[in-house]
């Protein structure tokens, strides 16, 4: 488990020390099952990108800043604000679908 996720859980002293003997049954268990390459590939790994389970989603579960808005299409863009993407930037609006 990662440490920050643990620090915020609170843990008595017996659980921290059942944790303790799980990660280390664990970390035993993957050196089993792992090369020694692909174990040290893994104990440098930084946390899942992408659009897996729970991307798009903040801590707290909810959507994360500058996500999709509830009540309709974003502001800017062809659909509406000042037609500049909302981007701020010189890149071109989208071209209209045909109807």
């Amino acid at each position: 488990m990662p440490e920050p996720i643990a620090n915020t859980l609170d843990l008595n002293a017996k659980q921290q020390a059942d944790l303790a003997a799980l990660q280390a049954d664990v970390d035993k268990r993957l050196a089993e099952i792992f090369t020694s390459e692909q174990m040290e590939q893994f104990k440098t790994a930084g946390p899942p990108q992408g659009h897996g389970p729970g991307a798009g989603q903040h801590r707290e579960g909810g959507p994360r800043e500058g996500g999709p808005r509830e009540g309709g299409p974003r502001q800017g863009g062809p659909r509406g604000g000042d037609g500049g993407g909302g981007r701020g930037s010189d890149r071109p609006d989208r071209p209209q679908r045909p109807q």
